[in-house]
Parts: C-alpha cells; structure tokens; sequence
C-alpha cells in the first residue's frame, strides 16, 4: 500500500531532530575540547619552561659525560660546573647560572638527543660539550634531523584529545573508586631497583622522583608520567605494571623491568651518587690501612661491589699493583657472566706491568665476547710504540683462532685504528657538528672540551670541527698534559681517569678562563 505524504512528514522530521541532536552532541564535544585544550595550554604557558632565564641570569649549560656530571669528586659540589658557579659568582654575583646537563655514560647521540629540550628550557647563552670517549664502547648510531626536530617537539606543548581522558577520570570516580581507584592509576608509586645495575627509582605521591639518588620532580599525562631533571628538560616515561615488578621505558631511560623494594646491599654501587665519597688518603701509611681492609673484604666477599669500588677510589701506588691485579684475576676465574669477563678482562689489560702482548690478547678476548670494537681501537690509540700490524695479527691469531669471521671482524678494528675517522669517529663527528648546528640555530654559542686525559681520537675529532666550523675550542688535556709533568697522577686524578676535586678545580679554571675571554662583561 503506498504511503501518503502525511506519513512521510514526521518521519522526515524525526531524522532531522536526529541529526540535529547529533550535530550538537558533536559540537558541545568539540567545544568542550578546545576548553580543555585552552586550560592545558594556559596551565603549560605559565608554567616555569624558561630554566634560569625567568630571574635574570644568563644560563652557561654544561653536558657531556661522567666527566663533566663529576664522578671521582668528593660531592656533586666538586664537579667542574659546580666550581665554574662558584667562580662566576665571585667575578659577577648574581649574574649568572651554570647548569650541569650531564650524566655518566652519555655518548654523542644521547647528548645530542637531549639537547634540544635543554636549550628550549633554559635558553642558555653558551653550551660546553665535553663528549666521545663513550661513543668508542656505546657504538652510537648517528643522530638523523628527523630524530632532533621530534625531540624539539617532545618540548614545546603536547596535543593530545583530552575529552577522552577526562571521560575516563570521571568514569572511574562513578564507579565508586574515588581516591582508591586514583590510588590504581598510579600503581608506579613506590620505591622500585634496577636489578641489572641495583639503581634505585623512588616515585613519590606529592610529586618527588628519585633516581639513583638524584632528586627530580614528575608529573602524569596521559599514560605516561613527565620526567623533569634537574636541568629543567622533560623526559616521557612510559609505565605498565608487570606482575609483581614495574616495566619503564623511554628514550633517555632505556627499557627496564624494576623489582619492588630497595637493591639488595651488595648492589647498590648504582646509588652512591656516582662520586667518590671518602677523602684521599692523608699519606702512605693511610692508603696502605684501607688498601688492607678493603682487599680483606673482597677475599671475604668476592661479588661485594662496594667493596671493588672503593677499591678503585683509592690511588693505587705501585707496590699494590701487582696485589690488585691477583685479586682480578681471581675473580675473572670465578666468573661466568659476560659482562664482567669483558670488563675484568679489559681492566687486567691496563694495570701498567702487564706485558704488551698480554695486554693486547686481553683487549681482543674482551671483544670477542661482547662484540665491542671501540675499546680495543682506543687501546691500539694509546699504546706507545705503535702496534704494528704483525703485533695485531698475531694476537688476533691466539684469540680468534680458526673463525675466520671472528678473525676479519677484528681485522676490521686495526683497519679503523689506521683510519681515525672511520668506524666510531665518524658517528662521533657527525653528532658533534649536528650539535654546534642546533646550539648555534638557538642562539647559543657551543664551545667543545677535550678530556684532560688526552683521548688522541675525539681530541682529532674536536678539533677538525673546531677548524671547519669556526666554533670554540678549549684543548684542556694539553694544559693537564704539561701539569702532569710536574705533579704525580694521584693529585689530579682517581683511578680510572676521571679528576679528583683538584683535577676539576684545574678543569673549572681553564673554562672560566675561556668563558671570560668569550663575554665581554667578564673581562
């Protein structure tokens, strides 16, 4: 039967009441995103995104690695960014601020990676980079323009639909959570480890992060939690609860499952601040007494970290040389883990009566077991006289033996050792030029930093740029080179070639010393 037109009129109008009930539920939601948006934004523009230019300052940033964050001093007040403060505030009080950007164990690409949300945040007048002898272990991969502008975006204000995550906070409160469902959400809260290095993570309810003692501050977005360092740039974290344990993961933190609870004591060298926090021996009889106890404690208690490590803090005079190297290689007999066979390994290799070819097959054994190339070239850089191929070849023979793959992959290493801006050095070159670019396009002025244990490989790489770019220089190593001539290694430096607080006393001089010939007001 046909219908007639009085039939078709109210149903007509029903799908237009319809559609209009539809279009102005997904106006008000529009509108009410633009809201959101609008309070997020006007919350994240007034925030304090400016670091130390909001009161005045000028910001000098200080990054790089172990050495420049200060590991070997006796606090963090000992490192060279902390002693150029002290210096700037007498020459100019109040005038200026260092920011120590650092952290231990950076290559090139972390710290070029980092960079941009630091000079966005602290818009700092002049940028020291002192970086490269971890790029020769680390192998970095080279920092390509995409991977810097998404970094320079994780800066700026984050777009995200937020209607969806305010349905879903109201959503919770309405089944009846309240501050307990809350309590769910933020299942991260808690002090958690690192069981692979024993690194404490302390997440605090009224906003305190800790990580491995260091103190920092932290927000959520989102499914992410908002990392902010001490230097005042931002880093994401995403988290998710794995059984018992705690699964973080993000750019600058890496990829970890944490177990609840402080590390077990004999880990903890991961929250020990990464300084040595025993004063140098007062004299020879001193080193003696607590090179005996420690060495006792280690007999005891062979995988007591701590120990090894204050050990290692003390300044090792040739008559205990050959004691400690003993003490090595028992615990290398001892163990079946791969990490510290490489490293003992390589640690044996540098003890100074280790002969020659001993110490090359060393070098070479600790590559085949954790496939690293950057060490061994650094050890072929630094032996005296050169390593003629047929010394190398022959090492490489008593290593590698019949795998022939083995035998080429180590060939490869003499190959880059011949060609110093092959292999690690070019990655190094590439990230180092890609930083002065990114330091000058945001008004910074970049100055590069050698080590003061000269590292003949990153000091060539250095200065190169330095030569084709035009960009600062300051070649500290050769003024530590000249001053070691007159006073022995234990008053500038801790084993393992990081500064002492004098060596960082003598660091910070020289950068002030640049830094006032760079800004005239200084002078």
């Amino acid at each position: 039967m046909t219908s007639r037109p009085t039939d078709r009129a109210p149903r007509a109008r029903r799908r237009l009441g319809s559609l209009g009930i539809a279009l102005g539920l997904l106006l008000a939601l529009v509108t009410f995103e633009l809201l959101l948006q609008g309070i997020a934004f006007a919350l994240w523009l007034g925030g304090d995104r400016s670091g130390g230019a909001a009161d005045g300052r000028q910001v000098v940033l200080c990054v790089g690695d172990s050495n420049t964050y200060g590991v070997g001093a006796a606090s963090p007040d000992g490192s060279y960014p902390a002693r150029l403060q002290r210096l700037l505030d007498a020459r100019a009080p109040g005038a200026w601020r260092v920011v120590n950007g650092a952290y231990p164990g950076q290559n090139s690409r972390q710290v070029l990676l980092k960079l941009p949300a630091q000079l966005a945040s602290l818009r700092p007048r002049l940028v020291y980079v002192l970086v490269g002898t971890n790029d020769e272990w680390s192998s970095p991969a080279p920092v390509a323009a995409a991977e810097l502008d998404a970094a320079r975006a994780d800066g700026g204000f984050p777009l995200r639909l937020r209607t969806l995550r305010f349905a879903a906070l109201v959503w919770a409160w309405l089944r009846g959570g309240g501050p307990a469902t809350v309590r769910e959400q933020t299942q991260y809260l808690g002090t958690w480890h690192v069981p692979e290095t024993g690194i404490e993570v302390v997440i605090e309810d009224g906003g305190r992060f800790v990580l491995g003692g260091h103190d920092m501050t932290w927000r959520p977005d989102g499914d992410e939690l908002v990392v902010t360092l001490p230097d005042g740039s931002e880093h994401r974290l995403g988290w998710e609860r794995v059984d018992a344990g705690l699964h973080l993961r993000g750019p600058s933190f890496g990829d970890h499952v944490l177990l609840p609870g402080p590390a077990p004591a004999q880990n903890r060298t991961g929250n020990e601040h990464y300084f040595v926090d025993e004063a140098p021996p007062r004299d020879a009889a001193e080193l003696d007494a607590r090179f005996a106890a420690v060495v006792e404690r280690i007999r005891e208690e062979p995988s007591d970290l701590a120990a090894w490590r204050r050990l290692a803090a003390l300044p090792l005079e040739q008559r205990h040389w050959d004691e400690f190297g003993t003490l090595m290689e028992q615990l290398l007999a001892g163990s079946t883990d791969d990490y510290w066979r490489s490293g003992l390994l390589r640690g044996l290799s540098l003890l100074p009566r280790t002969p020659r070819d001993v110490a090359l097959r060393r070098q070479l054994e600790a590559s085949c077991i954790d496939g690293k190339g950057g060490p061994v070239v650094l050890f072929l850089q630094t032996m005296k006289p050169p390593v003629e191929r047929a010394e190398y070849e022959a090492a490489v023979a008593a290593v590698a033996g019949a795998d022939t793959a083995e035998r080429e992959r180590l060939r490869q290493l003499y190959a880059q050792y011949l060609d110093p801006f092959a292999g690690f050095a070019g990655v190094l070159d590439h990230n180092l030029r890609l930083t002065v670019e990114r330091c000058r396009a945001a008004g910074a002025e970049p100055v590069l930093v050698d080590y003061p244990l000269r590292i003949p490989i990153v000091d060539d790489v250095m200065s190169r740029i330095a030569n084709d770019l035009g960009v600062g220089y300051v070649p500290v190593g050769t003024h530590f080179a000249t001053l070691l001539q007159s006073q022995g290694y234990a008053e500038l430096f801790v084993p393992g070639a990081h500064c002492n607080d004098h060596g960082y006393e003598v660091l910070a001089a020289r950068i002030f010393d640049d830094l006032c010939a760079r800004v005239p007001e200084l002078r």
